[in-house]
């Protein structure tokens, strides 16, 4: 019988980088004089945004995208401290920098790109009122980012400075124009249709946005009526964009890293809206997606700036710098929250905003609701009485504002508003699609709970012979380790993070690919032969795509191993595995086995 070898599809897998919030100051908007005089400091003293290392945390993003090599850098928008030329032509020079290097770079324009905030000033050493500086326009913005996402390969919107473009054969990016918060009907359809279209020729869509799609905490969009696109009528453009095909999109502008998963009619037809913290604010992330090579799988992962030159501990001083300004702030907006009138006491004024401050910090840094601070801080509130009002109702008004507010965040429970309540990791995304069979294998980079997806199982391969393999249910996955996955055909389940570390599986045969490998003599990988699934040699020196398994070594000259069929040389092992031995078709028990057709468990197995 002929040697049979999997096909590996193609096009190749693709590697996305997604940064949000730059935020760029150019270094000559403030030079060192300027630094600790009080026309600086009184504007400074009230931002959250780490603006004079902004362009030293961006240089250093820069840096890492050289040594991680995606093919792609996304950027959602705020690129600039308020629109300054100047900041904008640094930011275009490190871009460059990136395109020399092969890495393909899409961006869109935020709020704080045109100069709208009025913000766009020069300070100077001597103390003087700053001075405005000129902005880049909405008129001219596209010719200058014409290398990053408006050249000619791009199809343009008349009406926004939204585009399509398609950066690696089979992926759509849709890249949104929201940097008013607003998108028109016009624009919408325009996208709408261009997703239609890609999704009819099988593509994959996905789109970039600055404002996020629908607010991921519940009552936000009650208090910041632009924390999502089109505010409260942000329904409109989730179900157009989930309609059209649309299932990930990227945005930003909130500061925090924030995924979120929302949905029209039917909750296995929705959208994931990735939100990515802002690189100067703490703790300064940003993402990285892989998609395989037929654009169905994503793994997605999040790292953070933790050193910025000579400060080893940026992390720290990142942190506290945020803790300050979020104080500062805190103290600002608690006269501003519909219980404005009530008179509190110093000491429940303080406990108020060590609460919020302690909160926003935890939803900066994610997946709230596994950390012990989280709970122990929402239990507090909870629980807590209050101190000397000077009405009991006051206190109870006061905590029925915030009470929906903490619970949603720090139990990281996303509410809408039109009952749709849903709990997604932050920072970290597996999307994995079964094939027609129901199998797929995968690796990702950090442990997962099986236990946690319905209608889903995944296997390890405990041991093998010449011709077969045991396969053994696990439910929880460490890091890097191959496993297979048994589920509906044709299905895209989203796996679950572990809460606690998982331990290695010493016993586990299959080997993960974080990154593409070389495939050698011996390695098989998961196929399908017609309707059965199983594993089948590979070519040596085939690259293997990242996130995926494969056998190494199983045996010497076997053609397949099938693990779903008539056929059943790979086995699942159950609770009661019945009689293990094995017979010929006649009944009699095998002594030496040889290639043919046994039983085996009241199931026949063939060896070839």
């Amino acid at each position: 019988m002929p040697q049979r070898v999997a096909a590996i599809v193609s096009p190749t897998p693709v590697k996305i980088a997604v940064v949000s919030d730059i935020h760029v100051m150019a270094p000559s908007l403030l030079p060192d004089g300027a630094k600790d005089k009080s026309t600086w400091t009184n504007y400074y003293n009230g931002q959250r945004k780490m603006l004079v290392e902004s362009a030293a945390l961006f240089d250093q993003f820069v840096a890492d995208m050289i040594t991680a090599k995606p093919d792609i850098v996304l950027i959602t928008g705020d690129l600039t401290k308020d629109g300054e030329l100047v900041s904008h032509e640094y930011v275009r020079e490190k871009l460059a920098t990136l395109k020399a290097q092969g890495i393909q770079v899409f961006v869109i324009p935020g709020n704080h790109d045109f100069g709208e905030e009025g913000n766009h000033k020069e300070y100077h050493a001597d103390n003087s009122e700053p001075t405005d500086v000129p902005v880049l326009t909405t008129g001219n913005f596209a010719t200058f980012y014409n290398n990053y996402g408006y050249g000619d390969d791009a199809d343009n919107d008349p009406n926004s400075l939204s585009y399509v473009v398609e950066p690696v054969p089979g992926l759509i990016l849709l890249a949104i124009d929201s940097h008013t918060a607003t998108l028109s009907d016009a624009t919408l359809s325009w996208l709408c249709t261009k997703a239609d279209v890609a999704t009819s020729e099988g593509k994959q869509v996905i789109a970039m946005m600055h404002h996020p799609l629908f607010p991921h905490i519940a009552g936000a969009n009650f208090y910041i009526d632009t924390y999502q696109v089109n505010g409260n009528g942000y329904k409109a453009v989730r179900n157009a964009l989930i309609s059209a095909g649309v299932k990930v999109i990227l945005t930003g502008h909130f500061h925090t890293s924030d995924i979120a998963y929302d949905w029209n009619d039917d909750p296995a037809n929705g959208i994931y809206d990735i939100n990515t913290g802002s690189l100067i604010s703490y703790p300064c992330d940003y993402r990285i997606m892989d998609f395989s090579a037929d654009r169905k799988t994503l793994s997605l992962s999040t790292a953070s700036i933790t050193q910025l030159g000579e400060n080893t501990t940026f992390n720290n001083t990142a942190k506290a710098f945020l803790e300050g300004r979020l104080a500062t702030v805190a103290t600002t907006k608690l006269g501003e929250l519909p219980y404005n009138m009530i008179q509190f006491t110093d000491e429940d004024k303080n406990y108020l905003i060590e609460t919020v401050v302690s909160a926003f910090i935890l939803h900066a840094e994610g997946d709230e609701n596994t950390k012990v601070a989280a709970k122990a801080l929402l239990d507090d509130f909870d629980d807590s009485t209050g101190g000397e009002y000077s009405s009991p109702f006051n206190y109870t008004t006061a905590k029925r504002a915030l009470s929906p507010i903490f619970h949603s965040i720090l139990e990281d429970k996303s509410n809408y508003g039109d009952e749709h309540v849903n709990q997604t990791a932050d920072r970290t995304l597996d999307l994995v699609n079964t094939s027609a069979s129901g199998w797929a294998t995968y690796c990702t980079g950090h442990d997962l709970d099986i236990s946690l997806v319905d209608g889903l199982k995944a296997y390890v391969v405990s041991g093998t012979t010449t011709t077969s393999a045991t396969l053994t249910e696990v439910t929880e996955i460490p890091v890097g380790a191959g496993f297979l996955l048994k589920g509906d055909a044709n299905t895209q389940y989203m796996l679950k993070p572990a809460t606690t570390a998982v331990d290695p599986i010493t016993t586990n045969l299959l080997k993960g690919t974080l990154e593409p490998t070389i495939a050698v003599e011996g390695n098989y990988v998961l196929a399908n032969d017609g309707t059965t699934a199983g594993f089948f040699p590979v070519k040596a020196g085939v690259s293997i795509p990242a996130h995926k398994a494969y056998l190494a070594n199983v045996s010497s000259g076997a053609r397949m191993l099938i693990i779903d069929g008539d056929a059943t040389g790979i086995r699942i092992v159950e609770a009661d595995e019945g009689d293990q031995t094995i017979y010929t078709l006649q009944g009699i028990r095998a002594g030496s086995l040889h290639r043919g057709l046994y039983i085996m468990n009241g199931k026949k197995i063939i060896i070839k």
